[in-house]
């Protein structure tokens, strides 16, 4: 007898583990754009929770101890609906912070960019616009700037006139770094201000001057440089040389020597570049005090600081010491092989125009064999633009 077999049918209908299976896998920013989408309906502001202070400090610090975007992401996600202005104020700040510390894929950089308009457009809303004090806005500017970020002229007109009109009703400007911020955030992002907006800024940075720390100053420098907005106001010049002086101590090279300048490789170079820019003749006293600290100061000069430098003081017609130009040579002979091809160019051609004759230019020749040699696994990257540059 032969034994039975059984008929019946392994085949089972579609399940809800297949159908998960063929649906389509989103690319991570339509990943993103669809879990930013779907908090987009958010309680109106009379059902959304009310917090006491501690749970909005307690958001605070969260997002202070985030070390990458996409814990700030996850975080912001969750707590979306509770986060006052305070609070997405810390998040643009930490996430300009945790932006530097290294470079991003480009699918990445897209989630990125993604998420900071979102938090961008939370804080273009009313309840957290109007709450926008001076510094408030200067910081969300600085830190977008940061963050190369740019939401686009509209937005950035409307915030600038903001802060043109909380000025205007103080009469006046009690925080004159916000005004520095503004500046340097504007200029990095490539955005040409209101005409009105500069007509009151340069009035109210000359009355804040004296309050303005080396780094502002040439914050503020560096940013008219590159808009190619000079002051209106003969005042401003003799307010911002006298303000950059104050800042030196003193302006015997014994003194500046001793003392403890706090002008940074970054400042020197942005105060002399943009001068040059501007085509401004820089007092002597005040060229001569940032030489000597700029020599202080030349192991912690980085290649775009040595370049900057080199082609303001070339442009200005500044005839350095020998003694600060062989300290330069050695400072770029270290780090030689950071430098840009753009930037050895105007190295070189700097160098060149600087070198006096008899003794600067025999000594800077005896030092040319160990220069060029130096500068050699740079010159690969030349091109005949770049050498005519």
């Amino acid at each position: 007898m032969h034994g039975s077999c059984s008929t019946r049918s392994t085949h089972r209908g579609p399940t809800a583990l297949d159908a998960h299976a063929r649906r389509p896998i989103l690319p991570i920013r339509a990943q993103l754009h669809s879990k930013l989408a779907s908090t987009a309906k958010r309680p109106t502001l009379r059902s959304r929770p009310q917090l006491n202070n501690h749970s909005y400090s307690l958001f605070t610090r969260q997002i202070r101890g985030c070390s990458d975007w996409n814990e700030l992401r996850i975080l912001y996600l969750k707590q979306r609906d509770q986060l006052n202005t305070i609070n997405l104020l810390a998040l643009v700040h930490q996430l300009a912070k945790v932006s530097d510390k290294k470079s991003l894929a480009k699918y990445e950089d897209l989630g990125r960019q993604a998420f900071i308009t979102h938090v961008v457009d939370d804080l273009s809303q009313s309840r957290h616009a109007d709450k926008l004090e001076l510094r408030g806005l200067a910081n969300v500017l600085w830190g977008l700037a940061r963050l190369g970020h740019n939401p686009g002229a509209t937005w950035m007109d409307h915030m600038l006139l903001r802060m043109l009109q909380q000025l205007q009703a103080a009469g006046g400007c009690e925080d004159p770094l916000s005004l520095s911020q503004a500046m340097w955030a504007v200029a990095k992002l490539g955005h040409a201000p209101p005409p009105a907006w500069l007509d009151a800024f340069f009035p109210m940075v000359t009355s804040s001057m004296p309050g303005l720390s080396p780094q502002a100053l040439a914050n503020v420098l560096w940013g008219m440089a590159v808009l190619q907005a000079p002051p209106r106001g003969a005042s401003f010049w003799p307010a911002y040389y006298e303000a950059s002086m104050s800042h030196m101590h003193s302006f015997s090279p014994q003194a500046v020597a001793l003392a403890l300048p706090s002008f940074q490789p970054l400042d020197i170079s942005h105060v002399l570049w943009g001068s040059a820019r501007l085509r401004l003749e820089v007092p002597q006293k005040l060229l001569k005090a940032l030489l000597v600290h700029c020599r202080s100061k030349m192991r912690d000069f980085g290649t775009q600081e040595i370049a900057n430098t080199l082609w303001a003081l070339t442009t200005l017609r500044a005839r350095p010491k020998q003694v600060w130009l062989l300290a330069v040579c050695e400072r770029a002979k270290r780090c030689m092989t950071e430098f840009k091809p753009q930037e050895l160019a105007t190295l070189v051609w700097a160098m060149a125009n600087l070198a006096g004759e008899g003794d600067d230019k025999a000594s800077l020749a005896r030092m040319a064999p160990a220069f060029f040699f130096a500068s050699l696994p740079a010159l690969q990257f030349f091109n005949a633009q770049v050498g005519n540059g």
